[in-house]
């Protein structure tokens, strides 16, 4: 089991992996795990001010530390994290939960949620990185992709122990 926090994204993504092999020669070692937060990925962009009752409504009054971006998800009894100290929950293929609220010192709420490039961001795709398609379709990519750190280290252990391989069976 894997998991994308692990490997330097900002969201901690738990996925198995399977490597077989006859000879067992494939180093899994992992890396040592490296914190990026979520304001690594995020936008700076407040959204739109809060003016009725959300569903998130709840986390966000529970926020205390002013003109900081917060996570908040669309999940019941979440609470709202430190964007700036904690990592996105898993990005998905279905759904939108993942939003940004932040509270001003003048008391006044903020919300959006996170952009298709802010999932992308969080899945290790660079901003050059095109995606085709409708806007929900696009997540659906993004959801489905493997985390791109994960992808690159699996194939290098992959093709290291394919090039170190001393003999072949017929």
């Amino acid at each position: 089991m894997l998991d994308a926090a692990d490997f330097g994204h900002a969201q901690h993504r738990r996925r198995w992996f399977l490597v077989a092999t006859r000879d067992a020669r494939v180093d899994l070692t992992p890396p040592a795990p490296t914190f990026v937060p979520a304001t690594d990925v995020l936008d700076e962009h407040l959204g739109k001010r809060v003016t009725r009752r959300l569903y998130v409504a709840d986390q966000i009054e529970a926020i205390t530390d002013p003109d900081v971006p917060h996570l908040v998800t669309y999940r019941r009894h979440a609470r709202p994290r430190r964007a700036d100290q904690h990592r996105l929950a898993t990005i998905t293929a279905g759904g939108n939960h993942h939003a940004v609220a932040t509270v001003t010192s003048d008391g006044t709420a903020w919300h959006r949620m996170l952009t298709n490039r802010e999932c992308a961001r969080a899945q290790g795709f660079d901003d050059e990185h095109v995606f085709v398609g409708k806007a929900a379709e696009v997540k659906r990519q993004i959801g489905n992709a493997v985390p791109t750190n994960i992808a690159a280290w699996l194939g290098t252990r992959v093709a290291d122990a394919l090039t170190t391989t001393t003999h072949w069976a017929a």
